[in-house]
């Protein structure tokens, strides 16, 4: 589906904001990290955090998406969003190797990463392919 700029954007981030939320759900039920703060500190983190993981992912999609090998704008959704999930967790690799005290591989912590990565791309997918449009652009 073809579509702006600027509605991409506006798609990408109210599905981060969206996957934020549940991204919050899933943590609180499976305890898998602990958060660092209160609730409504950690829902505001996990809604700026999520918005910006969902406008990066939308710009990635609405640049690649011709290029990206599945006809499903879902599926290359979720290849967007892992695909910027592993350049992440590349570079916490790098940052363990260099201060290995501070920055630890945590398998629990990548494990639902990289499914909650997968659900940012359904996510975004399914607000993709619904040709959900956004206020942003005047009408």
């Amino acid at each position: 589906m073809e579509r702006s700029l600027s509605n991409s954007i506006t798609a990408g981030a109210i599905s981060g904001i969206i996957w934020g939320w549940l991204a919050l759900a899933v943590n609180s039920f499976t305890g898998v990290f602990p958060l660092e703060a209160g609730f409504l500190s950690a829902l505001a983190s996990f809604t700026i955090g999520g918005a910006v993981f969902g406008v990066a992912s939308a710009g990635f999609l609405f640049a690649a998406a011709r290029l990206i090998p599945f006809r499903s704008v879902v599926f290359k959704a979720i290849a967007v969003s892992t695909s910027i999930w592993i350049v992440l967790r590349a570079g916490g690799a790098v940052l363990s190797g260099m201060e290995p005290g501070r920055y630890h591989f945590n398998a629990p912590e990548a494990l639902q990463g990289l499914l909650l990565a997968v659900l940012l791309g359904a996510v975004l997918g399914l607000f993709w392919k619904s040709g959900f449009k956004g206020t942003i652009e005047a009408e």
